[in-house]
């Protein structure tokens, strides 16, 4: 792990502390310098870890990235939650232990969660009440990416990517073993956190076998909400830990890295039922440079044995398994002419599980092997991006005898997608540039919209699949404008998305006899999204010229976005249609400490799906202060923040528990990271 990036991990893991205490003391540890990440400032943007562009003004597709301390002050308990205040992103939130992230309206398969450029392999995007298996105190930083270069990583990417960068697999040298130890309190629900992360080299002598350790333990208690007082069964415990080791050359390396994650966790829905989740994961990494016609190739595999059991009154009731694995070959091509880009092939394998009385899908063998090409070229005034992706599914169900009458016999369905998009990037300045962005995507219809039926309990939904879905497939356009000055970054556009035949999970209007629940079936219906969105940054003041003020820097954040979901076919809307967003804050700086407050808006969400009921609009404030300590050999940074300060209420529309589980009431969160 570099030294410059170590004020922007915001990650921890208890089990290491004793290793990192002892290796300090004997003199193993040298303490690195602690560099403050300028929030204005636009960071490197990787692009799934795969691109040398220096900005988003210079890349075409939509790219966001969150690092450092801005992550570090937008961290919670799950992603979704993590991201959900981001332009163009939202929350499913299932209460504060399951939460997927949403963008431009868009969640479950359509968004596709990746740990450092593989598939996350969990069950978070069957339930809205599965879990991500991923802590965010372990993450470096997330990146959010739409437009071509999604095709790279997987055909349902039909709203986009998140990846999740956690560096267990060291890729290049570190002279210096390094780290970070943090812990977390938060007031509304008892929330503590805490771990440490290290890496270095294996030995003074030889710096190219290189260890890398983390870990976390979380535990909480039910939240509070403004109405309702506590939220029952909201309580979470959660601790995971990995190793990884690489062996670094100049001409490339490779490592492994072993990974447990545990979660238990109530349901909110359901009072009387916990989920139990465990995975291990198994990830080997290699890359080598300058391989005939190609600068770099890189290969990623990941292994993973997923289960969760749903434990009502002491006995289980529901076992979900994905056992499963997905790698991948990217190849760089070098430079040739005006010509710059990426091939690759990716290959994706799970046997998903669910068992016990209340499972309603069968034994399913899911696999995909798809080719992939994203290419630029750099004319210099103008700049164009092109993805294409060919792609070869296969969903097949195992239904045992006894189960027959419920899913029917076995079968396989098997489709064939291809996906293409292009961007343009015209620069009509030294600061501003206009971005243009059109895909055509085919995304094969997932195992639960095809084998689907039974009592989907958590969602209060009686759901029935349908075996005739084909692919399903989207047009969708974007317009932006971009500037990036010395003192100001910003963006605006709009965007809009048709799909001839949206799967969607619709209600019939009838009820299931056995269950007494309402029955939804996934169906194709025509329907389009559009929306707007904006963000804006710029320095008030600066202690560095003219706009002095005192002894830091005063910067202004505005942000704003809309989408709205038609249901073409009845003219209605979309259900869980995100409302209306605006946010402004004001972040002070020093070298030493700083403070900030944002007043986040929500509109009222009129517009509504059959049964859908209007929530309010509401306004969080959030205002936080943290400072660096330093220490001889160490540096430390205290943070203290109270969110939603004012005690109001709020709910999220996207979630199917905006009725029961509003947003949390006040809280006042303590932490404190110790850089080394």
């Amino acid at each position: 792990m570099s030294t410059k990036k170590i004020v922007s991990h915001s990650q921890a893991a208890c089990i290491s502390t004793i290793l990192a205490a002892a290796l300090f003391a004997t003199g193993h540890l040298s303490a690195a310098e602690a560099q403050e990440t300028n929030d204005l400032a636009i960071p490197e943007i990787t692009v799934l870890g795969d691109s040398n562009k220096s900005s988003p003004l210079d890349y075409a597709p939509s790219v966001s990235e969150i690092s450092g301390q801005r992550l570090s002050r937008k961290m919670k308990s799950t992603l979704g939650e993590t991201l959900k205040n981001e332009t163009g992103v939202n929350s499913s939130q299932f209460g504060p232990n399951a939460s997927r992230p949403v963008i431009r309206g868009l969640d479950g398969e359509r968004i596709r969660v990746l740990q450092n450029g593989t598939g996350v392999l969990d069950a978070s995007a069957t339930s809205q009440d599965h879990a991500i298996a991923t802590d965010p105190l372990v993450i470096e930083r997330i990146e959010i990416v739409r437009g071509p270069s999604v095709l790279m990583y997987g055909s349902s990417a039909v709203g986009g990517v998140v990846n999740v960068v956690l560096k267990r697999i060291p890729e290049s040298k570190i002279d210096l073993v390094n780290g970070t130890f943090e812990s977390r309190y938060s007031s509304n629900d008892n929330g503590r956190s805490m771990g440490v992360l290290v890496d270095g080299p294996i030995s003074r002598a030889e710096k190219s076998w290189l260890f890398h350790i983390d870990g976390s333990m979380r535990g909480s208690d039910d939240y509070r909400a403004p109405v309702g007082g506590t939220i029952t069964n909201s309580f979470n415990r959660t601790w995971n830990g990995a190793l990884g080791t690489s062996f670094v050359r100049e001409a490339g390396f490779a490592g492994i890295s072993v990974a447990n994650y545990n979660s238990q966790y109530g349901t909110v829905s359901e009072k009387a039922v916990n989920i139990d989740l465990r995975q291990q994961k198994y990830d080997f990494s290699g890359g080598l440079k300058d391989i005939g016609w190609f600068s770099s190739a890189k290969l990623k595999a990941t292994l993973s044995n997923y289960q969760h059991q749903e434990i009502e009154n002491g006995s289980v009731g529901t076992t979900f398994k994905n056992n499963g694995h997905e790698a991948r070959v990217d190849l760089k091509q070098n430079r040739f002419g005006l010509l710059d880009g990426f091939v690759g092939l990716q290959k994706n394998f799970f046997l998903f599980d669910a068992l016990g009385d209340e499972a309603f899908l069968p034994r399913t063998n899911n696999s995909s092997l798809a080719a992939f090409v994203f290419e630029e070229i750099d004319f210099g005034t103008f700049t164009s991006s092109l993805g294409a992706r060919i792609e070869q599914t296969s969903v097949g169900s195992e239904v045992e005898s006894a189960n027959v009458t419920k899913f029917g016999a076995s079968e396989t369905k098997s489709y064939s997608a291809t996906s293409a998009a292009v961007a343009l990037s015209i620069k009509l300045s030294k600061i501003n540039s206009l971005v243009f962005n059109s895909s055509y995507t085919e995304r094969a219809p997932n195992y639960q919209e095809l084998f689907a039926n039974g009592a989907h309990i958590a969602t209060g939904s009686f759901e029935i699949g349908d075996k005739t879905l084909s692919k399903e497939i989207s047009r969708a356009v974007e317009v932006s404008l971009r500037t990036k000055a010395e003192m100001t970054t910003g963006t605006i556009g709009v965007f809009a998305q048709d799909f001839p035949n949206f799967v969607a999970l619709s209600p019939t209007g009838a009820t299931d006899a056995a269950s007494g629940l309402p029955t939804f079936t996934y169906q194709a219906i025509p329907a389009r999204l559009y929306g707007a969105e904006i963000e804006y940054r710029t320095l008030l003041a600066s202690s560095d010229g003219s706009r002095s003020f005192g002894n830091g820097s005063l910067e202004l954040e505005i942000k704003s976005d809309f989408v709205r979901g038609l249901n073409r076919q009845n003219g209605g809307s979309l259900p869980r249609m995100p409302a209306l967003r605006e946010s402004i804050g004001l972040n002070y700086k020093t070298d030493d400490y700083q403070a900030d407050i944002e007043i986040q808006h929500s509109e009222k969400q009129s517009e509504l799906a059959t049964n859908e009921r209007e929530t309010n609009a509401y306004t969080l404030v959030n205002a936080g202060f943290s400072t660096l300590v330093h220490f001889d050999g160490m540096h430390m940074n205290l943070s203290a923040r109270i969110l939603n300060a004012f005690d109001s209420e709020a709910r999220n529309h996207v979630s199917v528990l905006k009725e029961t589980a509003p947003l949390p009431g006040r809280s006042f969160n303590l932490s404190a990271q110790v850089l080394f």
